[in-house]
């Protein structure tokens, strides 16, 4: 009766702090509310030694298998006809800008608490609920690659409105954004996970619940059968809150105080690949007939779906913009086996 009572109590504790820090969070537009809201919501009952209600793992495979199918949808036919018409300078920034972001990234190796693995997936440009979520399986620190990559993300997000002012691209307004029914993204999303779970299962690789939902997707994506594929919006916030919770439950004291030691030096590393992101979007400029804003768009670090929304908002190319940003996305991701087996021997 007493142990019923205290997993009532653990459930009352996640779902109140997680709505509360929902709602907060929404209302102070921070990037990917549900996932931190789920991360305090898993915290406060992780801190309180409430642990009962924690999310099964078929519940983490589902949120994986999502997650990836959400990105494989991106890569619809108008953006894959300017993946084929830029490919050149495409290949130059996804190279440039993850060797750069890596390469950067390993300063944090600087600290005896930090793995390769972990520096790598903490530093890998774009895909940041991506490594978040492969960081676990992967034997990273689940904990330092969220507060890194969202800290990169937080920095672009602050400075895209001194960007706008000094690069002065103009504004247009966005009419009705044309989507699919409901019925037609659920069909789309149930395939493409399903498809994605049963490879996971047949061929399993670090990294496979998110790669083989996302080439499933891709392929769907791009065989014309749904006019305008994606994943249902309140699926993707569930799976935000999944792995928020998956992160909040495993924090502890201890994690926590490691996590705030890594900062100062995450904070240089951070600013570094930022500006030197940027001078690659302004080396490209100067070598085709992209305009420096939409090749600073392309060639950010991250944050993808405010620089989606930025570019639609003003006069930029954004399905060449979003060419640039989803093939690294892309590449980044079917790369994670690859991340996964750095630094082996030190973690």
């Amino acid at each position: 009766m007493f142990s019923r009572s205290k997993a009532v109590l653990s459930w009352a504790l996640v779902v109140l702090t997680t709505a509360g820090s929902a709602l907060l969070l929404t209302w102070l537009r921070v990037p990917a509310a549900l996932l931190f809201a789920g991360v305090l919501g898993g915290l406060a009952a992780s801190l309180t030694g409430r642990r009962e209600p924690r999310p099964t793992r078929f519940a983490g495979a589902v949120a994986q298998g999502v997650l990836g199918a959400s990105i494989g949808a991106m890569a619809n036919r108008t953006m894959l006809a300017e993946v084929a018409g830029h490919w050149l300078p495409i290949l130059v920034v996804v190279t440039t800008t993850l060797v750069v972001s890596i390469g950067v990234g390993q300063v944090l190796r600087l600290l005896p608490t930090v793995s390769g693995r972990t520096a790598v997936f903490s530093s890998v440009a774009g895909g940041a609920v991506g490594f978040i979520t492969g960081a676990r399986e992967a034997g990273a620190d689940e904990h330092v690659v969220m507060v890194v990559q969202y800290l990169r993300v937080l920095l672009i997000l602050v400075s895209m409105p001194a960007v706008v002012l000094w690069l002065d691209p103009g504004t247009r307004a966005v009419g009705d954004q044309v989507s699919a029914s409901p019925a037609k993204t659920a069909l789309f999303g149930v395939l493409a996970v399903a498809a994605g779970l049963l490879l996971t299962r047949l061929l399993p690789f670090a990294g496979a619940g998110l790669v083989w939902p996302m080439l499933a997707a891709f392929g769907l994506a791009s065989s014309g059968l749904f006019e305008h594929p994606s994943v249902p919006a309140p699926a993707l916030g569930v799976v935000f809150l999944v792995i928020g919770l998956q992160v909040g439950f495993s924090l502890s004291v201890a994690k926590i105080r490691a996590v705030v030691k890594v900062l100062p030096l995450a904070g240089v590393q951070i600013v570094a690949t930022v500006a030197g992101c940027a001078l690659i979007g302004y080396a490209v400029s100067r070598v085709t007939t992209m305009s420096a804003y939409d090749a600073y768009l392309a060639s950010t670090p991250g944050g993808l779906s405010a620089v989606l929304g930025l570019s639609l908002a003003t006069d930029s190319n954004t399905p060449l913009v979003m060419a640039f940003q989803v093939t690294r996305l892309m590449v980044s991701l079917l790369l994670l086996p690859l991340f996964a087996s750095v630094g082996r021997r030190d973690t």
